[in-house]
């Protein structure tokens, strides 16, 4: 995980600096997707506090695009 999160952030170097708020949106957006996805595809179990939190996450990073 820490090796991908590394290669992850190399590609900023390239990006100019105005695009860099929405890149660091998605990639916050990768944490519930994983969650989401480990859930659906893998079986893994969520409990309250975490289903909460994706949904947290997912409302305020609509917030961040839309408002």
């Amino acid at each position: 995980t820490t090796g991908g999160f590394i290669l992850s952030i190399v590609p900023f170097q390239w990006v100019p600096p105005e695009d860099t708020p929405i890149i660091e949106a998605i990639f916050t957006f990768t944490t519930p997707l994983g969650a989401i996805f480990s859930f659906l595809f893998m079986g893994e179990k969520l409990n309250r506090k975490q289903i909460l939190g994706i949904g947290i996450a997912f409302l305020s990073l609509l917030g961040f695009f839309f408002v």
